[in-house]
């Protein structure tokens, strides 16, 4: 069985990546200053700070690990802006750091990037677009992206946009419990990525780090989608009230002053001849998750 290297392993997308690796991998999760989680059984785990250099090189080479999934960084848009040194520290430096051990330990590295590394006046960005970020996030993703392209021989940056998932910390779980608290919200019209089910995107991983195959790659969602659309399929699949969900149209200037590029959508047409899964609509992915979380 081989053994996958998981970082970020206290956040939602490594957390849940290294459980549902743990399924046919013989798993290593990679925590920052965080407590073991309930699936200890299902794995073993490490503390690591990704911007510590001896440590990340140190802890990988310990583990020898055949692939590393590179989740961890800081994800929060505006506290990258707020604080630009931790930003790039974490997502460039750090993402430097375990691309550096993948080369010395001859690993496959899947770092986990972003639609962020594109401006976000067009959309629907393929994998050669150019990417230019104006968000401080973006750029320090984008940063990491060309590290581990310089660093590393065999490597997969894989992009991916709007994550979900029923979690506590993410959009779905905000958006469900006011529907089901019966509070009228109002979402974004004019702001649009490609909603990608967490668990949908754990499937296009696998497959990527299956194959083996340099290169980067878009594993998202299957379609282009703004904020309101995505509350008002919310509310349909768990059969609440749509009347609650109303249109907010943002503007630019209100957009670039909360950090939020107008359309992050994805082309993920290459993706899927090359690693030949389905790549879930928004509605496949809410019910796959309503049926996997028990969402009632």
């Amino acid at each position: 069985m081989k053994t996958v290297l998981i970082t970020g392993g206290n956040g939602m997308v490594g957390g849940f990546l290294a459980k549902y690796f743990a399924r046919d991998y013989k798993v290593v999760s990679a925590f920052y200053d965080a407590p073991v989680p309930e699936a200890a059984e299902m794995m073993k785990f490490v503390l690591l700070d990704v911007t510590d250099k001896e440590a990340v090189l140190s802890t990988i080479g310990r583990v020898n690990p055949d692939m590393i999934v590179h989740a961890a960084g800081v994800k929060d848009v505006k506290l990258c802006e707020q604080d630009k040194e931790l930003a790039r520290r974490v997502n460039a430096e750090g993402t430097k750091h375990v691309a550096k051990a993948a080369s010395e330990n001859d690993s496959f590295l899947a770092y986990v990037s972003s639609d962020y590394v594109f401006e976000g006046s067009a959309g629907m960005y393929k994998e050669d677009s150019l990417a230019n970020p104006w968000t401080v996030y973006g750029k320090t993703k984008l940063q990491g992206e060309k590290e581990v392209q310089s660093l590393c021989r065999r490597y997969a940056v894989c992009r991916t946009s709007g994550l979900y998932a029923y979690h506590e910390q993410n959009v779905l779980y905000f958006i469900l419990n006011a529907l089901k608290s019966n509070q009228q919200q109002s979402y974004f019209t004019d702001v649009f990525n490609s909603a990608t089910h967490l668990g949908n995107f754990a499937d296009m991983l696998i497959k990527v780090l299956e194959m083996g195959k340099t290169g980067v790659y878009h594993v998202a969602g299957g379609e282009r989608i703004n904020r309101y659309k995505f509350a008002l399929k919310i509310a349909d699949t768990f059969k609440c009230d749509s009347s609650l969900v109303k249109p907010l149209e943002l503007g630019w200037k209100r957009r670039r002053a909360e950090f939020r590029p107008f359309d992050l959508s994805l082309d993920v047409s290459r993706s899927k001849k090359l690693l030949g899964i389905d790549f879930l609509d928004v509605n496949q992915g809410l019910e796959r998750e309503k049926n996997e979380a028990n969402i009632s």
